[in-house]
């Protein structure tokens, strides 16, 4: 394929930067007056989409229904933009969900958000979906430990400090191995004194009291939390990426290709 991407991978657009001043400063004056986020995550069977200004939620709206993605998104983005008074042209800035999660949701996403950021004229960035589950536990810790169902007995794992800088970047880790794993990060990454917690499905597999007695503040909801296009737009508000963003797929693709039989018709038109 052209521009050396893999099979079944998303390529950036060719011959299109995604920098300029609109990354900054929106397309025209200040930073907080300016800059509007249409944001979108599609990692999991939810889908959502979001309306960020000056680290505030303008608009919201989500579904459940799997693979959804295709049908649903733009619906839902027309539906955000009107229930907050905006148009497409109003949007400086597309954030999306990089992942990692399902392999056909990001691609609709981030498919999605390059069309709209080519036809609006406006940069795309990408915000890792782990980041987006840390995000609602940051506030008053100093490092997060983030599993989440990455179904196949396994889960994504990373690890965050309060900023949501990278500790561990995601990765793989068998359902079997959760509490080794969290042993592990904490022993890595966690210092005297640390708060520290633990966030997403990966919870119910790991002992709760073996997270207390290591020092664990667990929260009420932590098991729930998934990642939606709020944190997406509030993070991808302050991102100062300039790549157009790609997938974080972690495991290979599913997708195999048939193996056909040869046919002596074709073989022969095509030899001459």
């Amino acid at each position: 394929m052209q521009g050396g991407c893999r099979e079944f991978r998303i390529c950036r657009p060719q011959g299109l930067r995604c920098t300029g001043p609109a990354l900054a400063f929106g397309r025209a004056g200040s930073y907080a007056a300016k800059v509007l986020v249409l944001a979108l995550e599609t990692s999991s069977k939810y889908g959502s989409v979001a309306l960020v200004r000056d680290g505030q939620v303008l608009g919201f709206e989500e579904y459940e229904e799997l693979n959804a993605h295709a049908e649903r998104l733009l619906p839902l983005i027309e539906t955000v933009l009107r229930g907050a008074g905006c148009s497409r042209t109003d949007v400086t800035r597309i954030a999306v969900g990089t992942g990692p999660g399902n392999f056909t949701g990001l691609r609709v996403g981030i498919s999605l958000a390059y069309g709209l950021g080519i036809g609006l004229g406006v940069p795309v960035v990408g915000v890792g979906s782990l980041a987006c589950v840390a995000n609602a536990a940051r506030v008053g810790f100093d490092v997060i430990l983030v599993l989440r169902d990455a179904r196949k007995a396994e889960f994504f794992a990373a690890a965050f400090d309060g900023a949501l800088q990278p500790l561990l970047e995601p990765h793989l880790v068998k359902q079997g191995n959760a509490g080794q794993w969290v042993q592990a990060a904490v022993r890595s990454h966690v210092k005297p004194g640390d708060r520290w917690t633990l966030v997403g499905e990966g919870l119910v597999a790991v002992d709760a009291s073996e997270l207390i007695s290591a020092g664990a503040a667990l929260l009420g909801n932590a098991e729930a939390l998934r990642p939606d296009a709020r944190p997406v737009g509030i993070l991808g508000e302050r991102s100062q990426a300039a790549e157009w963003p790609l997938p974080e797929y972690i495991r290979d693709v599913d997708a195999v290709l048939p193996t056909l039989r040869k046919n002596p018709a074709i073989d022969s038109e095509l030899s001459r």
